[in-house]
């Protein structure tokens, strides 16, 4: 979803299609992270947590 203030900016959320590695005893299902793109590159990034 694009930041209205930036349309070159915004936040993402992507489901696994299969099953995802196990941290800290709980298997991830989901990553929720950020983009950005500027002068024809896009980048992402996510955080994952460790409880």
């Amino acid at each position: 979803r694009a930041d209205p203030a930036d349309p070159c900016r915004g936040t993402l959320h992507a489901a696994l299609l299969v099953p995802g590695p196990t941290v800290g005893g709980r298997r991830l299902a989901r990553f929720e992270g950020r983009w950005a793109a500027r002068n024809g590159l896009v980048a992402t990034a996510v955080a994952v947590p460790y409880p």
